[in-house]
Parts: structure tokens; sequence; C-alpha cells
């Protein structure tokens, strides 16, 4: 009798709650805590689900290939026992074929049904035979259709990039979302001096080496108590993604200015702000949610900073003038989908002309809170120009005090810096990044 893997189970039922909607991928590490899983085992959940949700495009391609019926029909559940297993067989060189067939049979008959597990069984012996034998639309005569199935994202994306920048940067950004996003973080320059905070991780069994285009940061290449760590308790790092940190830089605070930052969850732009200004100043951190406030008082206490004031408050109902005004707003996020590979099958064309609304109105409410001569700077981690440069361009156009300082003048002979700061993943290393620099004539 076959019998269960807990750390297998509990990546299928996780990837069934993502599927319905009932959980964020963000939530995962929470969800594994529940659970009486070893250090190993929990690595192990991590990549089943994330490699599960980046390729299950593929993997559906797949399994339709050997099953009688196509897997959009099966329930949730059964979806992701044969994701989960199609994954392990074709990306997972290390596990046992049985293991990975044997496991998913057992959890179809005991969650789905005993006709599910004969065909989990049936289609799962298939793929490890015929691994290296599945056809896949031909690159050659069906680009499109070879992209959206084998780098597996969804079609109104694909298409979009593909008519935008052409094939070879759409594929090469295609395959960057597909690889494991780097952990990188940011030295609190306030506690610890930039070449002091390799030696000190590496007392903590953490080996980092340095990345990105701004001082201070590292990529950590090993150490999985990076979290648990003394360093991190004290206050010496913070993470961040090398290019969520551009929209600062070119904002540029300094010392003794007011600033603002409307969407200030989960706070790294916002502690990024209060280092750069030496912690002498103010920065008033605004959020909606009073929940995800809770992450910037956190980070903001760790890392040692008393410059930062959360307010709960909607953005477009906050009144008051700032030297500086960082506009980070909520998006389509297709500039992380390395890091957050569930957003691509969340997130819809329709989206688009959804959340351009919220953007305009953010940007809009943002800029009156900035003093005559002033700041802002208005990013996202989107690659889409609608959210972007024509969101922007269409500001500047109807706002006569705007006046648009291109970013090539904080950033020269950076390939990603002209009129705006646009980093594309698979072109660029990091996050995908667009910032824009606005004044406020006096």
């Amino acid at each position: 009798m076959f019998t269960i893997d807990p750390a297998r189970e509990t990546a299928v039922y996780f990837l069934a709650q993502v599927d319905a909607g009932r959980v964020r991928l963000n939530q995962l590490a929470a969800a594994v805590s529940k659970e009486t899983l070893n250090r190993r085992d929990t690595s192990f959940v991590r990549q089943l689900v994330y490699g599960t949700l980046r390729f299950r495009k593929r993997l559906d391609w797949i399994v339709d290939r050997f099953a009688h019926k196509p897997i959009a029909t099966c329930s949730s559940l059964l979806q992701q026992i044969l994701r989960v297993g199609t994954f392990q067989l074709c990306f997972l060189d290390r596990t046992p074929t049985h293991a990975a067939v044997d496991t998913s049979v057992a959890m179809a008959k005991r969650h789905v049904s005993r006709g599910s597990a004969k065909m989990v069984n049936a289609v799962l012996r298939r793929v490890g035979a015929e691994i290296n034998q599945i056809p896949f639309p031909p690159r050659d005569t069906q680009l499109l259709d070879y992209l959206e199935v084998y780098q597996s994202h969804p079609r109104w994306l694909t298409e979009r990039w593909l008519g935008r920048w052409g094939s070879d940067l759409t594929e090469a950004t295609l395959a960057a979302n597909n690889n494991p996003a780097p952990t990188t973080i940011r030295a609190n320059r306030l506690r610890i001096g930039i070449n002091e905070l390799p030696k000190r991780l590496g007392d903590d069994g953490i080996e980092v080496t340095r990345t990105g285009p701004l001082e201070g940061f590292f990529e950590v290449r090993s150490g999985e108590e990076l979290f648990n760590s003394p360093s991190f308790n004290e206050g010496l790092f913070q993470v961040q993604d090398v290019n969520a940190a551009l929209p600062v830089a070119l904002l540029d605070p300094q010392p003794g200015e007011t600033l603002l930052d409307c969407c200030a969850a989960p706070g790294g732009k916002t502690t990024q702000i209060a280092e750069w200004i030496n912690d002498r100043g103010l920065v008033v951190a605004v959020d909606l949610r009073p929940s995800r406030l809770r992450m910037v008082r956190e980070n903001t206490e760790r890392l040692g900073f008393r410059s930062i004031r959360p307010i709960a408050q909607d953005i477009t109902h906050f009144s008051h003038r700032f030297d500086k005004v960082l506009a980070d707003v909520p998006c389509l996020g297709t500039g992380v989908l390395g890091r957050r590979p569930d957003v691509r099958w969340r997130r819809t064309a329709y989206d688009l002309s959804v959340i351009t609304a919220t953007q305009d109105a953010i940007l809009t409410h943002a800029f009156e809170n900035v003093k005559p001569g002033g700041i802002l700077t208005y990013s996202t981690c989107s690659l889409e120009p609608e959210e972007n440069e024509l969101l922007v361009d269409r500001f500047l156009e109807a706002e006569p005090s705007a006046w648009l300082e291109p970013a090539e003048q904080t950033f020269p002979n950076s390939p990603w810096a002209g009129r705006f700061i646009e980093t594309i993943p698979g072109r660029d290393g990091g996050d995908g990044c667009f910032a824009a620099r606005i004044r406020r004539l006096k």
C-alpha cells in the first residue's frame, strides 16, 4: 500500500488553497509552520509550491498529452496532485520516479477517488517513461504558443510582450521569471559599515556577495537561518531587491527633510528613506490597512529608526505638505513574477484598466502633498506602459506645475535610466521596476 508523504501533501493542499483564492503565496511560511515538518521537508514544500506555480502551464500541457480528459476538467485537488507529481518527474532529478508516483496515487485515492488514483497512476507512469519525447508547440512556426506553454506564462501577457519587445527579450524575460529569485539584503548603515556586514553574517553562518547598482546590497548565497540570525535580530540589514531600492535613490532623500511614503507597507522603501536621511528628519508612512502597517512598525523597531511615523489612512484623503513624496503604487506586479509566480495566474488584461484608475488617483493626490519646489517619485514593480510611462505622461500633460526630471541625470550611463528608470528581468539583474522623478514647480 502506498504511503502519503507529508511534505508533498502539504504542498498539494496549499496549492489548492491558492487556486481557490483562499490564501496567497506569501502565506506559505505560516501554513507550513502549522505542520510537523523538519527543515528539509519545509524546504521541499517550498520547492514544490514555487516550482509547480512557475511551470503550471507546461505541466498542464504535459498531463493533457497522456490523460483521457483535460486537466482543466478535474477538481482543483486532483489538478494539484497531477501537477506536483509531474513537476517532480520533469524537474527534480534526485526524486525517484516511484516516490513521485506512489505518493501522488495515495493522495488521489484518499482525498479524491479510486478512479482518480488509477488516472494519476497511468498519467504519471507515462510521463516518467516518455519524458524525453514530450512534444511542445514548434518554436519556429508557433512562437506565441511555444512561449506560452514552454515558458509557462498566460497567453495575454506573452502576446503583449512579444508585440512590444520582440522574441529575444520576451523569451529572456519569461525564462528569468522561471528562475528562483535571489534573496538580497540592504545593509543598515546606521548600525554597521558596508564592509563589516559580510563578516558579521559569516559569523552567523551566512555567506553573501555584493550585488546591484547601489552600494550596501548583498546577495545571500547560503544561510537557511537568515531570519533567525543575530544579525537580523540586531537590525543590521533589511531584505530588499536591488531594483526595488532605485525609486528611493531617484527621490534622493536628504537629512532634515520631511518625507511621505504613500503606500508604505511592508516598509522596505520606508526604512531605506530613513537610513538615507541618517534618521534625521521625518518619514510619514501611510498605508490603507492597519494590518499591513504592523510590518512597517516591526521593521522600524528592529532596525532602530526613530524618524518613521506610521499612519493608517487612505492616501487620497491625506493632506499635508512635504519636501519629498514617494508614491510606490499598487500595480499588476508583472516585474516580480519570478518572486511571486502566483501573480501570473491571478492577473488578467481586464485588471490593467481597473488598476490604472487607482494609480492615477494616488499620483494626483500624492502630488498635492508636495511642497512647491519639492520632488515626487512615482514607481511600480510593473512592466506595463499603461501603469508607467503612459500614465506619467498623461499626468504631466494635465498638471502644469509638474516637471519631469529625467532619471539619466541621477544615473548617468546606466542602461536602465533614460527619461525614467525601467528595469526588465532577463535584461537587467533583479526585479522589474519603473520610477519617474517629478518636480513641483514654484
